[in-house]
């Protein structure tokens, strides 16, 4: 359902009845990042009365969720060295975009370049798990090989269109002057 939407997750929510009203359980099924769970339910003097005040219930929770996973903690923060394999410059430069506007990046220093790896220092706001969460929003996965942060385009970059083709002129006839 995500990925028919272009979207990086999706909420799953489980609705059953108890207690005189209604309970939700809210799972967010994301390939990457941590998951993320909660809770939600309505009371209701009718049925459509429950079911209305769940909804309002769980869209509050998602939403108090992702503003908990999202807010930006000036007083924390740090660096990380981390590689970045890469095919192609474009592909770097595309990498480097998305970078610069996760919010929780304060800078990248580029410290290394070669033809398929990229070395850089990602000074952030927060810890190492937001900025995680932040970077996939971007398409961008941060996960620890040993000892060593690796940065990957979840998504790689579109490939540069091909030029528009050129009318060709044939050898054998010189191009037409404004006189004839």
């Amino acid at each position: 359902l995500a990925d028919k939407y272009g979207a990086a997750g999706a909420i799953v929510a489980v609705a059953s009845p108890g207690g005189g009203g209604i309970s939700v359980g809210l799972a967010e099924v994301r390939p990457l990042g941590a998951p993320w769970e909660g809770r939600a339910g309505g009371q209701g003097a009718s049925r459509d009365d429950a079911l209305a005040a769940a909804v309002a219930d769980a869209t509050r929770a998602v939403e108090e969720g992702w503003k908990q996973r999202n807010m930006l903690r000036f007083g924390e923060g740090g660096k990380l060295m981390a590689l970045i394999p890469v095919s192609s410059l474009n592909e770097w430069m595309s990498v480097k975009n998305r970078l610069t506007q996760v919010p929780v990046v304060e800078r990248v220093e580029l410290q290394a370049l070669s033809r398929n790896l990229v070395q850089v220092v990602v000074t952030f706001a927060g810890d190492e798990a937001q900025l995680q969460f932040a970077l996939n929003q971007r398409e961008l996965s941060l996960s620890k090989d040993g000892d060593t942060w690796m940065l990957r385009a979840v998504t790689p970059p579109a490939p540069p269109s091909p030029p528009e083709a050129q009318p060709e002129q044939s050898p054998a006839s010189p191009p037409a002057t404004a006189g004839e």
